[in-house]
């Protein structure tokens, strides 16, 4: 695709729904989420969700939301609790179980049978380290 297309903030916010880290050089996920002044407020919320196969082959939803608040002369980005949703088995309901971040950031490699740091450094690895195995000694 075209320079500036969306294929890296593609890669991010799929890594950012697995394993809840932030891009690098965004400034703390303020610039993961539009500014609250280019549309005049003083909040803006963002979610990102992703459906998925756990390791036992049930799907499952992850959503993780965000927001960035503009103050008078800063902004702050805070990650806000997330929901995991599946089928229960038995009655095929959906059931949705809300986490608090840490605890996703936990759930999300152990429920895709991945190990965190596999996800963040090899699967999601940023295009600027992934050149490292050709560069000279």
């Amino acid at each position: 695709g075209a320079n500036g297309c969306g294929k890296t903030t593609i890669i991010e916010s799929l890594k950012y729904a697995v394993t809840g880290s932030l891009p690098p050089g965004n400034k703390s996920g303020q610039a993961f989420v539009h500014d609250p002044r280019s549309v005049g407020q003083s909040v803006v919320k963002g979610n990102i969700k992703l459906r998925f196969t756990n390791r036992a082959g049930h799907s499952m939803v992850v959503v993780r939301s965000m927001e960035v608040t503009q103050k008078k002369t800063t902004m702050s980005f805070k990650a806000l609790d997330g929901i995991l949703r599946t089928v229960d088995p038995n009655t095929g309901e959906k059931v949705s179980m809300s986490h608090k971040c840490s605890e996703l950031d936990r759930q999300i490699p152990t429920l895709m049978g991945v190990s965190k740091p596999i996800l963040e450094h090899v699967v999601f690895c940023h295009q600027e380290d992934s050149s490292w195995p050709l560069q000279e000694g």
